[in-house]
C-alpha cells in the first residue's frame, strides 16, 4: 500500500474492480488508496467478504448465497452510488479502458481518496 501512496506523487493510481470474485480485505485497503476507484457492475468492494460475515453473523443474519442481497450491500452500483467509487462500469473491456484513460487524464484529485 505505501507504493500506491508514493507513485500518486507523479500521476494518479486507478483500481479497476470487476468481475464476480470481489475486491476484500487488504486488497479494499488498496483499492482506498487509490486515486480512483472504477468499479463494474458485477464488482463487489468489502473489508470484509460474504462468507465471513456469514460466518461471524450466522446464515439466518446474512446468507452469503443470496446474490441480490449481497450486491445490495458491497455491489459496484451501491459503493458508486455511496461515493466509494468514483465511476460505475458496464462490463465491457472497452468502456473500461477508456474510463482508465480519462481518470489518467485527469490527473490527481483534489484531495487523495484517503482524505475524504
Amino acid at each position: 500500500p505505501a507504493a500506491i501512496v508514493d507513485l500518486q506523487r507523479y500521476q494518479p493510481v486507478v483500481a479497476v474492480i470487476a468481475g464476480p470474485v470481489g475486491c476484500f480485505g487488504g486488497m479494499s485497503i488498496a483499492a482506498g488508496l487509490c486515486s480512483y476507484v472504477l468499479v463494474t457492475r458485477e464488482a463487489r468492494l468489502g473489508l470484509n467478504g460474504p462468507q465471513v460475515i456469514e460466518q461471524e453473523a450466522g446464515i439466518a443474519e446474512y446468507d452469503s448465497r443470496d446474490r441480490p442481497f449481497i450486491w445490495s450491500l458491497t455491489g459496484g452500483e451501491q459503493r458508486f452510488a455511496s461515493g466509494l467509487a468514483d465511476a460505475y462500469l458496464a462490463d465491457d473491456l472497452d468502456e473500461v479502458r477508456t474510463s482508465v484513460l480519462a481518470y489518467f487524464a485527469k490527473g490527481l484529485p483534489a484531495r487523495p481518496r484517503c482524505r475524504r
